[in-house]
């Protein structure tokens, strides 16, 4: 199939007034020139459409950035603030290692220790000693109480023999 190749002729576009030809110059009534001039057009309001997509795509977007610039805004000022809380923080922690060594300064907490493990080793001789105490009673009181007689066996019976004959 052979594809054809069709110009416009500028020169009968002039004059402004005048409409452009329906038929071709040539003749023929093929109406090849006003097809081309059609498919033009639809695909001049194909992309008119596509340019109007953009657009409104292009206008999500400014106010997708517009969103974004104000977020980044405000991390901006929680970065701030967080850099300003740590810094109080580290000030803090400061003042309380300086207490800190101020108490063990004034107190002397080996002497502390040794008070501490000195108690729970007299705690446990008290503890024994009760403990020694009451089991020397108790048994105290065992061996002083009367006598507990036991039972004894009962005699063993004694058999009778028949009377023998003397």
């Amino acid at each position: 199939m052979r594809k054809r190749h069709l110009t416009l002729d500028h020169s009968d576009f002039e004059d402004p007034n005048r409409p452009p030809p329906v038929d071709p110059p040539t003749g023929g009534g093929d109406n090849g020139g006003m097809d081309r001039l059609a498919r033009l057009e639809k695909r001049v309001n194909n992309i008119d459409g596509r340019l109007g997509r953009i657009e409104r795509d292009v206008d999500i977007l400014k106010r997708d950035v517009d969103v974004l610039k104000r977020d980044v805004d405000v991390l901006k000022k929680d970065v701030t603030t967080l850099k300003d809380d740590v810094g109080t923080l580290k000030s803090d922690v400061s003042f309380i290692k300086t207490t800190l060594a101020s108490i063990d300064a004034k107190l002397d907490i080996s002497s502390i220790r040794s008070s501490v493990e000195k108690a729970h080793t007299d705690i446990y001789k008290w503890i024994v000693t009760v403990i020694a105490v009451a089991g020397a009673i108790y048994f105290g009181i065992q061996r002083s109480g009367p006598p507990v007689m036991q039972m004894q066996a009962p005699p063993a019976a004694m058999q009778l023999a028949p009377p023998s004959a003397q």
